[in-house]
């Protein structure tokens, strides 16, 4: 996975982020969001509604 955000760092890629709507996951997401951005990542972040899409 490592070797891969790596890859789509360099090329200029879009990565895509899907979290969790819980308090770890949305800090998970937004500190995994904030670490590529610093790095020059394009990041799109996806959290799912829990009403709307329940849990896993």
């Amino acid at each position: 996975a490592v070797s891969r955000i790596y890859k789509a760092l360099l090329a200029g890629e879009r990565i895509a982020i899907y979290g969790d709507f819980d308090v770890d996951g949305i800090t998970a997401t937004a500190s995994l969001a904030e670490g590529l951005s610093w790095l020059g990542g394009k990041v799109t972040l996806y959290i799912p509604d829990r009403l709307q899409e329940g849990a896993w």
